[in-house]
């Protein structure tokens, strides 16, 4: 019993940053997709803020937050909105190391 927990366990910690990435990434895209509507719309895009709180709330603790928040103001003046591939890279700059998660 304690060699199986052992091998779940290990397999856990190998998983850990696919399964980072993945779940970052599909936070990063709602949160993309969430902004092109609201630029569409001509409304006031979501603030950096909210996806931070977002991205806490789904249980990471990152120090790049502030990247983050600076991108996001890169993209509000340029008047476009971010890319989930960009955000993701900032949020992990680790991240290239994987391939780019398909949301469907």
């Amino acid at each position: 019993m304690n060699a199986l927990r052992a091998r779940v366990y290990a397999l856990r910690r190998k998983m850990a940053r696919p399964l980072a990435v993945l779940r970052l990434y599909r936070l990063a895209y709602e949160y993309c997709i969430q902004y092109h509507a609201a630029l569409v719309d001509r409304l006031d895009p979501p603030d950096a803020h909210t996806f931070n709180l977002r991205v806490v709330s789904a249980g990471f603790r990152l120090p790049t937050f502030m990247a983050v928040h600076k991108y996001l103001e890169r993209c509000l003046s340029r008047g476009a909105g971010p890319d989930p591939d960009d955000l993701l890279r900032t949020l992990l700059p680790w991240s290239w190391r994987y391939p780019t998660p398909q949301i469907d």
